[in-house]
């Protein structure tokens, strides 16, 4: 890897230093952050025992990414692997766990793709526009979430309205022909307040096939989203909460032409469409010491793919989830959560040689219990369970336990959680022509161990996690072969639970905030993932990721930033098969107020104009430079 990145990065922040001068009143305290996806419920991040990493609307802001997967690699043990430029087909990786064992959520509703052969969240056209905050769990995380949650949790929370009048409008243009608009307006009173976001992305890209390899064709992307919620306060104990979210996209892509059957330049595009939908109700009672919360989520994915203007599949994937959640609060030390869920997902499957369409569905009904308290006004306790009963494989019950001791003498935290995940089969596992119905569930077990630590008064802070986790029962395909039982004739592979994987590392961060104007963030990861079949790398994961960030008020109108990723050697193909070389990449980024409501802004993204690969075969995008306006109210 090139030290000048390095070098860049140093030099910036001793500048930042020698150039600033007043101390922060009060430093910047993650461990205060009030989160909800750990316990379902609103609490400190220091009362969790469970590794969260957040995303503000201002961190968001600051990245000034357009596609909320770039913005999402900040996130340590966080890893995207993209197959092209904007808008091409994603992967995200957790700890090392694929998207395929991740559940991703938008104000709720569970946004995972059933019509996918793993039922895997269709994340490659979530733009960043109109997000409030985005909280990850890692680690298992079923006991509260149901299937899917191996990995861990993405929850995405889209803004909601406030009181008065708001306004915000942007507009952007830059590299590879590069343009987005966007604008939210948000208002009400105490008693309803409202906001509507809308937004379009547009960009030439550059080609999914790599043009080291002789390809020129540029592959172009369009993203239109619309997002609103409504909150109304219909008496002092009842509220009523909607939001919705459409999305689509259009995107071009390359694949493999005769007769040479290569990757190379094609004319092939495909469509998606994303509908998210939740309403909910909450009634307090008892004086607040009992919430309940009713509510019906609904999602729906709708893609289609092209080959030379010839339509190839047609799928649709709906998620319809009713639920029942209630909090019992004894003081303020003590709480139960409580709930019961069933969900219907569908899907219908049209192939381009399909005679007719794959319709298939499964009901799973859920109950959850999960209880905490405070000891001594350091130690808090969690302890959770949920069963589940799936259609296809039954029932299946899951368990979960945390622990942190806060020293506020010496600004300490420890913390320590056990858990378990599974993910039942899905549908296109289970009823397409490569079905199995006799699959049994993924499952998976893991625990973490760490500790916070705060010096000079909280102006430098150091985390360290150790997490280990293995995975069993993990469904894969598998190719059909000669005296094969499960192949019948014309049959080319079924899916079976063949995979096993291990995954343990440590996760290692670093804040500083010396002075008012300066932070400072630093975070590396060390990974195992290892296929225990095979007893080797799982591909896409690389062993070490070193991330930082430099953010400088320089003035009370103008910012600069900058922040650097070194992520290590990996593998391309199972069996540590094509190596790919490791890379360092630099952003840099700076914004100055023209006016209190008016701000230009720009950024560099891959100063260096790094060739490298994420995939073997596929383009990354180079160099890029962008000025932007935007308006606030």
């Amino acid at each position: 890897m090139s030290p000048r990145p390095v070098l860049f990065l140093s030099t910036a922040a001793a500048a930042c230093i020698a150039a600033s001068a007043a101390y922060a009143e009060e430093p910047i305290n993650p461990l205060g952050q009030i989160i909800v996806s750990a316990t379902r419920t609103e609490q400190p991040l220091a009362l969790t025992g469970t590794s969260v990493s957040v995303l503000t609307a201002e961190d968001i802001r600051a990245t000034q990414k357009a596609m909320l997967t770039d913005a999402l690699r900040e996130i340590p043990g966080v890893t995207v692997v993209r197959s092209g430029g904007p808008g091409a087909q994603t992967s995200l990786f957790i700890r090392g766990v694929g998207g395929e064992q991740t559940v991703v959520l938008i104000d709720g509703v569970r946004i995972n793709d059933p019509s996918t052969p793993a039922a895997t969240a269709y994340i490659s056209d979530l733009v960043t526009t109109g997000i409030e905050r985005v909280e990850v769990l890692r680690g298992p995380q079923s006991t509260l979430y149901g299937s899917h949650a191996i990995g861990g949790v993405v929850n995405i929370i889209t803004t909601a309205g406030q009181p008065g009048l708001h306004a915000e409008a942007q507009v952007e243009g830059g590299s590879f022909d590069s343009w987005r608009a966007a604008g939210t307006v948000s208002g009400g009173s105490e008693a309803l307040t409202g906001s509507l976001t809308a937004s379009v992305y547009d960009t030439d890209g550059i080609s999914a096939a790599d043009k080291k390899d002789g390809n020129t064709e540029k592959d172009g992307y369009r993203n239109w989203a619309v997002l609103g919620s409504l909150g109304a306060r219909l008496a002092e104990n009842v509220r009523l909460d909607l939001k919705g979210l459409y999305n689509r996209g259009r995107a071009e892509y390359d694949g493999f032409p005769p007769p040479l059957y290569t990757f190379a330049d094609m004319d092939n595009r495909n469509r998606s469409e994303l509908f998210s939908g939740y309403a909910g109700l909450t009634v307090d009672a008892f004086g607040g010491a009992l919430s309940n919360r009713f509510a019906v989520g609904y999602s729906r994915n709708d893609r289609a793919d092209f080959e030379t203007e010839i339509q190839t599949n047609d799928t649709r994937g709906q998620i319809r989830r009713f639920e029942y959640q209630g909090t019992l609060r004894a003081g303020a030390s003590t709480e139960l959560t409580f709930g019961a869920e069933t969900e219907k997902q569908k899907i219908r499957n049209i192939g381009q040689w399909d005679l007719e369409p794959l319709k298939a569905d499964v009901d799973t009904h859920s109950v959850y219990a999960q209880g905490q308290t405070t000891l001594f006004e350091r130690l808090t306790l969690t302890a959770g369970v949920r069963h589940d009963d799936h259609d296809t494989f039954g029932a299946h019950t899951t368990f979960r336990v945390a622990g942190a001791y806060r020293i506020e003498a010496s600004d300490t935290l420890l913390r320590a959680n056990w858990g378990e995940g599974f993910k039942a089969p899905s549908l296109y596992q289970v009823y397409s022509a490569y079905g199995n119905a006799d699959l049994e569930a993924e499952t998976s077990d893991g625990w973490e161990a760490g500790f916070d630590q705060g010096f000079v008064d909280g102006r430098i802070r150091v985390s360290a996690t150790w997490f280990e986790q293995k995975l069993k029962n993990q469904i894969d395909y598998v190719p059909c072969t000669g005296g094969d039982l499960m192949c019948s004739p014309g049959r080319y592979g079924y899916y079976d639970n063949v995979g096993r994987a291990s995954f343990k590392g440590v996760e290692l961060g670093l804040l500083l905030q010396p002075v008012d104007a300066l932070v400072i963030k630093a975070n590396y990861t060390w990974l195992e993932p290892l296929n225990r079949v095979t007893d080797t790398d799982l591909a896409r994961r690389a062993r070490d990721i070193f991330q930082t960030s430099v953010n400088w008020a320089a003035t009370a109108r103008t910012n600069f930033s900058a922040s650097l990723v070194m992520v290590g050697d990996s593998y391309d193909s199972p069996g540590n098969a094509n190596r790919l070389d490791g890379y360092t990449l630099v952003d840099v980024r700076a914004s100055h107020a023209l006016t209190p409501g008016l701000e230009v802004y720009g950024r560099i993204d891959n100063l260096f104009d790094v060739d490298y690969e994420v995939i073997r075969g596929y383009g990354t995008m180079g160099r890029g430079v962008y000025l932007g306006l935007r308006a606030r109210y």
